[in-house]
């Protein structure tokens, strides 16, 4: 099926699948990314503190990245200037925050 498309298949259950695809992107589009030359035991670790980074709530909540975290660095500034009013606030449906 991939021949058919000039494309490839990735497995993605093998723990390397990301290198592979970087790879390919390498091969293909010229794409450089830091995965393509790592050792396959240090790419876990990688991938663990790079997801770290990832808003993910911007994805489940729908809510665009920019907004996202200008509401992390208010709620990063008020909980500093006021932290015991950060456990009182209440969110939009009025459940209490803890």
């Amino acid at each position: 099926m991939a021949r058919k498309v000039n494309g490839s298949i990735v497995q993605m259950s093998a723990t390397y699948w990301p290198q592979q695809v970087a790879r390919l992107l390498k091969d293909t589009l010229g794409f450089e990314h830091e995965l393509i030359h790592m050792k396959q035991g240090e790419i876990e670790g990688y991938l663990r503190e790079k997801l770290k980074l990832v808003p993910l709530e911007s994805f489940i909540k729908n809510t665009p990245i920019d907004d996202l975290l200008e509401t992390e660095s208010n709620e990063s500034d008020k909980a500093q200037s006021e932290p015991t009013q950060m456990l009182l606030e209440e969110d939009d449906e009025g459940d209490e925050l803890t």
